[in-house]
């Protein structure tokens, strides 16, 4: 019996070469796409643009790292709305969103009210997220946020948020002043770390772009679970219109509308009963006191005796 056999040629050998490969780079390339470590935001940048009237327009754009822990069909962001003062009065900013996107396309979001704020809650009820690496962009307006003193202005904002339960390796923003300001005009500094701290890791810059002054802020550690970049930024009065008094005193009223008017009500029960009081409630004069020496007409000495209250039932015919 005769056995054929196949002659190996170049082309043969290339094609098994090429089959070689292929089946050694198939499992390092599955792994390449599913991201290691644990779930985290690997870059948090935020540009903001400020307008003359005191406008912020923000643009946030998010790269988180979502392995179906935490984030599972999105992630979600809280923007602090209500601040209060040290006398205890509130002050409100405003929030309006104008798109949020996840890798370039239009996202799903709805949103609840906090406490403080508003939580955004960013994907679908139904729609669970593959293993993998995601960018959101998150863009919105937002006002009164800048401080009106006596003698400067500025800008305290928090950019990252102190509420995110996952570290965030790179943080930083690039904030735009109208274009009658200077970079001269600009004091910047920041603050990283949990509420309240102070820490110094970061790093400032002031530039220009496009006639337009721009602070160029960017952390230089990463920064922990709880931890966050918050930016300062004064300036001399008058470059930024502050509010009239007029004004001032309507956003007054309107952030602090419920306490005036439990404030209100309570003077004027206080009121009422002070002039009740003084109406009503005040006992008659006494005059003079003029003794008795004989018993009370009508009455026995039995019945002089008896107790006040039981006195009292005999005079009235009660019993």
């Amino acid at each position: 019996m005769q056995y054929a056999t196949l002659k190996e040629t170049p082309m043969k050998r290339s094609l098994l070469t090429l089959v070689l490969l292929f089946t050694l780079l198939l499992p390092a390339a599955a792994t390449a796409q599913t991201p290691s470590g644990p779930e985290r935001i690997t870059d948090f940048h935020s540009e903001i643009q400020i307008d003359e009237n005191g406008t912020m327009r923000v643009t946030e754009t998010i790269r988180v790292v979502a392995l179906g822990g935490q984030i599972r069909r999105g992630i979600y962001r809280d923007f602090p709305t209500r601040y209060t003062d040290t006398f205890g009065f509130t002050q409100r900013t405003g929030f309006s969103i104008t798109g949020i996107r996840r890798d370039g396309k239009a996202e799903p979001y709805h949103t609840e009210n906090l406490q403080n704020g508003v939580r955004v809650y960013i994907g679908e009820e139904d729609v669970f997220l593959n293993p993998g690496v995601y960018t959101y962009t998150i863009n919105y307006e937002t006002d009164r946020q800048l401080g009106f003193f006596e003698d400067h202005d500025e800008l305290y904002y928090n950019i990252t948020g102190n509420g995110w339960s996952f570290s965030i390796e790179e943080s930083s923003a690039n904030i735009y002043f109208p274009t009658h300001f200077k970079p001269e005009d600009l004091n910047a500094y920041a603050y990283t770390g949990a509420s309240g701290e102070r820490g110094e890791d970061y790093s400032v810059e002031v530039t220009e772009s496009n006639n337009r002054p721009v602070v160029r802020y960017k952390s230089t550690r990463p920064l922990s679970p709880g931890e966050g970049l918050t930016v300062v930024i004064e300036w001399d009065k008058g470059l930024i219109e502050s509010p009239s008094a007029a004004e001032q005193a309507v956003n007054f009223l309107l952030d602090n509308g419920l306490l005036i008017c439990g404030l209100c009500f309570t003077a004027l029960f206080i009121l009422f009963c002070l002039l009740t009081w003084l109406i009503k409630g005040r006992d008659p004069e006494t005059g003079v006191i003029v003794p008795l020496f004989s018993p009370p007409d009508n009455l026995s000495p039995a019945e002089v005796g008896l107790p006040g209250p039981a006195w009292a039932w005999v005079m009235t015919g009660r019993s």
